[in-house]
């Protein structure tokens, strides 16, 4: 049958280079709160050439909510895929817009991971970058929720994150206990709500969990989003002992 990929009779399938923890460098791209505006993310890649970046992440709120399969690719796999993604690899964090819409559960079988959860860890060249998620920014008993966070069906626990970030933290905890992340030369967090420590739910619940094993971690950077506008943080500042740059 029809397959997906490149039309091999017409040219040669698609390369992609892996992984590797020998580089002395990383190049890198990161992009967030697109919310369906895939004309935009069009203008920042349309002249990304093969080899550029080690890899791109997408931190979170790539889209508004998931109702749909065809909505992830509208919204920017279709065109990821045709401006880098054929031969760069791309790694994804959750924003708290992704936790919304009835398609929502389905988000990791369109973006699988090591752990199998929305966290999650990987090495390239010098780096070793832990990827978090933040959950959602409301508290799970907000009226927009409609009663669902309190559900105990499997899938929409992933709407409950309170417990979820919970267990994230405990996760977070024994990951920086591991050799290879105390080893690496340079460690740098993905999380696309950044610490808010006695701001809104979210943000507080992340500088109230992550923070500190992060602060006892070396970490050397945070890249975060969801504030809609550039922001940076310097170590010491907002309870971290690491810069966090939105």
């Amino acid at each position: 049958g029809e397959g997906f990929g490149s039309d091999i009779l017409r040219h040669k399938p698609f390369e992609v280079t892996t992984l590797d923890r020998s580089k002395s460098e990383v190049a890198f791209s990161v992009v967030n709160d697109m919310h369906e505006h895939d004309s935009i993310l069009r203008v920042l890649y349309k002249d990304v050439k093969p080899g550029k970046y080690d890899f791109v992440c997408f931190n979170g709120d790539m889209t508004t909510s998931i109702d749909a399969e065809s909505e992830l690719m509208d919204h920017y796999l279709a065109s990821s895929s045709e401006l880098f993604a054929s031969d760069t690899p791309l790694y994804v964090a959750r924003g708290n817009h992704e936790n919304r819409g009835s398609f929502s559960p389905s988000f990791l079988d369109y973006f699988p991971t090591s752990t199998g959860e929305v966290y999650y860890t990987f090495r390239q060249g010098p780096a070793y970058f832990v990827v978090l998620d933040c959950g959602e920014d409301k508290p799970d008993s907000d009226i927009r929720y409609y009663g669902l966070s309190t559900t105990d069906i499997r899938n929409m626990d992933l709407m409950r994150s309170d417990d979820f970030r919970a267990e994230e933290a405990e996760w977070l905890a024994r990951v920086v206990e591991e050799p290879d992340f105390k080893s690496a030369p340079v460690r740098i967090v993905f999380c696309h709500m950044p610490p808010a420590p006695g701001g809104w739910h979210g943000g507080s619940e992340v500088a109230r969990l992550f923070v500190p094993i992060l602060n006892r971690a070396g970490i050397d950077l945070m890249l975060s989003a969801h504030i809609h506008r550039y922001k940076f943080w310097d170590k010491g500042e907002n309870g971290c002992d690491f810069p966090v740059l939105c």
